[in-house]
Formats: C-alpha cells, structure tokens, sequence
C-alpha cells in the first residue's frame, strides 16, 4: 500500500519480526492463491509456451523467447502450487481449449491485419516518392 500511496519514493521494507515475515508471505500466497491469479498464470505459462515454440518452429530468434525460458519454470511452479487449490470443474475445464482456440483466431486475424497495414504503407510510399528525371 505504501507503494502505491507514496508514488515515487523509494520504500525500503525491513524485516522487524517474525510475525513480520509471516504476514508477507500469508498476503502473497492469499494473492497467488486467488482464482483470477491462476487464470493470469494458466494464460501466462501458454503465452511462455508459444513463444518457445514459435522460436523452433521458425528456427530464428525472437526477443521474447529468452524471457519465456527464464519466466516459464516459475509459472510452472506457481501453477503446480496453485493446483492444489483449483477446481477442476467442467466450465473450467472446457475455458482453456475455447481460450486458445481463441487466441489462435486472433493471432491469425493480427497478422492479416499487419500484412494488410503494411502493404499499404509501402503503396503509399511509392505513391508519395517523387520520379526520377
């Protein structure tokens, strides 16, 4: 709260007690423990997922793909911890095929988008480029 409350100033937190610490960690865990969290999470670890297959699919670099090796096995470890609490029920259970199926469609629909962007730009730039004399 005090991070919030106080924008832009430097917040040191000290540990003073046990009870101290306890608190924190209850808090966090509460927080990561929450439904909404496991979903981000869920999401999140797919999202990590793609990226490293995009990068073998293509066998070229992407930016992204080191921070998805680095942040995937904590998402894993979360989601590991966090499955102790889910509910597996048959909504739930169905959410995650339709999400990516989902995303699928929308990275598809991006990419015509981009392509299409594109090649609009350059029509217009070679319409805009004075002629050689």
């Amino acid at each position: 709260l005090l991070m919030i409350k106080e924008r832009g100033k430097n917040i040191i937190f000290l540990r003073k007690t046990d009870a101290d610490v306890t608190e924190v960690v209850t808090n966090v865990q509460r927080i990561l423990l929450n439904p909404v969290m496991q979903d981000i999470f869920l999401a999140l670890t797919g999202h990590f997922i793609i990226h490293i297959g995009h990068t073998i699919y293509i066998r070229k670099y992407i930016p992204c793909f080191i921070t998805s090796v680095i942040c995937l096995p904590v998402s894993v470890i979360i989601l590991m911890q966090s499955a102790k609490t889910m509910s597996f029920t048959t909504p739930v259970i169905l959410a995650v095929p339709a999400a990516i199926i989902l995303m699928m469609i929308n990275l598809k629909l991006c990419h015509k988008l981009g392509y299409y962007v594109s090649q609009k730009i350059k029509a217009d730039e070679s319409q805009s480029r004075p002629l050689p004399e």
